[in-house]
């Protein structure tokens, strides 16, 4: 008969070092990954990605804390650290971000509520597919009075410039 575990939440996972795993891995824990995985993690917990580390699909995690390298889109609900020696080659959509010197990211980054952006980009994504360039237009603060004299100044001069620079070339 087979154990059920109630409570999994506090479990660790390891995938060691020289470990390479084909597939998708779901879990209600935290895990550390210093060995290879080819395939989509969903955690509940907190991703672990040490500096042997190396993840070739997409990742959806409340914490993560990476240290190798990662191909793909990374999804953390709260706080995404980055150490010197991580690389990652994908999009990541973060509530809060954590980078040290030398890290190397390339992608998008999306910040905030995590749902919300990705839901933002695709219809950003749709609308440019249609056609539809969508841009939000602020209006400009209005100018003081002393930005207006030096505007005007600086046309007066401008004018005054040019018509010496024209009777210059007149002589």
């Amino acid at each position: 008969m087979a154990k059920t575990i109630e409570n999994e939440s506090s479990s660790i996972n390891l995938l060691g070092s020289g470990t390479k795993i084909i597939g998708e891995i779901i879990s209600n824990g935290d895990f550390r990954i210093d060995g290879t995985l080819q395939g989509n993690i969903k955690l509940k917990g907190k991703l672990v990605l040490g500096q042997t580390g190396r993840i070739e699909g997409n990742i959806v995690c409340q914490n993560a804390d990476f240290s190798g390298t990662v191909c793909g889109n990374v999804k953390v609900y709260e706080l995404l650290s980055l150490q010197k020696t991580s690389k990652i080659d994908g999009d990541i959509n973060i509530g809060k971000l954590s980078i040290e010197p030398g890290a190397v990211f390339s992608g998008k980054c999306f910040m905030g509520e995590a749902e919300n952006s990705i839901e933002q980009t695709k219809v950003k994504e749709v609308n440019q597919e249609n056609g539809l360039d969508l841009k939000l237009e602020m209006p400009l603060p209005k100018p003081t009075e002393e930005q207006k004299k030096k505007e005007q100044q600086g046309h007066a001069e401008k004018q005054a410039k040019f018509m010496f620079h024209k009777n210059e070339k007149k002589r």
